[in-house]
């Protein structure tokens, strides 16, 4: 049975790393309920090494995070 959620938080140059708050409060109940949890913050890691070690066979849910303007180009 499938059972990874992947959480995307698109990366953008003028953005500085921090905390992915609001993936942590859901994260916190997709694994309260039996999933494996993803984040995938590309503010910090390329796409190539931060899906390096996604097992895209198991994975049931991607979330994207983003906001209008510079950062949905890279999230489309």
């Amino acid at each position: 049975m499938k059972n990874t959620v992947l959480l995307i938080q698109p990366g953008h140059s003028t953005l500085k790393p921090r905390i992915p708050v609001n993936y942590l409060s859901i994260a916190a109940e997709m694994m309260n309920n039996g999933f494996k949890v993803i984040i995938a913050d590309l503010r910090v890691f390329p796409w190539e090494e931060a899906m390096k070690d996604v097992d895209w066979n198991d994975v049931i849910l991607v979330g994207v995070s983003c906001y209008t303007g510079p950062m949905i180009y890279q999230t489309i």
